[in-house]
């Protein structure tokens, strides 16, 4: 639905999906949940894609919360409900970065993407190109609304020309200070470098 993940989108859907499992399937879904009717497809997506939740039974929009999901939003003593510790959004990031099916675009471009700076056109050409080459069904208009909704996602304010603030303000992977907008207008660039923000432990996580 191209809206960029926000910060309290995956605590409002594990929560939902742990009281009901077929919470996105019921008509009153954006009254108990808090959003326009659009958003609700965007929290199942994002929760999702992240991997807080899953299927778990032969109904199709049946959802539980994952061992992550439940660790992070709902044991007692939950890790980090809030998405306060940077340590979680990194955490976040790599299911993202990880999850070729449910994230194609953000997994393309951290782990496939040659070179450190990329146009707009220029990445949507690329995924286009995947797309042939998967025997997969993607009009140009959604490669272009998932390009968009990765690069606000990432880079943030610093797209305040073609995103609102509303859309952009709260997406907690901007922290991570991945992707800038260069200088030279309508390119963008991965910020390289130490991470001072990424556990070490996370890395082992990762490796493990």
């Amino acid at each position: 639905e191209s809206f960029a993940l926000r910060n309290a989108w995956l605590t409002k859907g594990v929560l939902a999906c742990e009281e009901n499992p077929s919470i996105f399937r019921e008509p009153d879904a954006l009254v108990r949940l808090g959003v326009g009717k659009n958003m609700v497809d965007s929290i199942r997506y994002w929760c999702l894609a992240t991997r807080v939740i899953e299927n778990h039974s032969e109904r199709r929009y049946d959802y539980q919360p994952t061992r992550i999901g439940r660790s992070l939003f709902l044991a007692n003593g939950a890790w980090d409900r809030f998405l306060e510790d940077r340590g979680t959004v990194w955490l976040l990031h790599w299911q993202l970065a990880t999850n070729p099916k449910l994230a194609t675009t953000i997994y393309y471009a951290f782990n496939e993407l040659n070179g450190l700076e990329f146009t707009r056109a220029g990445l949507e050409d690329q995924i286009a190109k995947q797309a042939v080459a998967a025997n997969a069904r993607a009009s140009s208009n959604t490669i272009r609304r998932d390009v968009s909704v990765f690069i606000r996602s990432y880079a943030g304010r610093q797209e305040r020309a073609v995103a609102s603030v509303e859309d952009t303000m709260d997406c907690p992977l901007t922290e991570l200070r991945l992707l800038h907008i260069t200088a030279l207008l309508g390119i963008f660039a991965f910020m390289r470098g130490p991470k001072d923000s990424l556990p070490s432990e996370l890395v082992l996580y990762a490796l493990c």
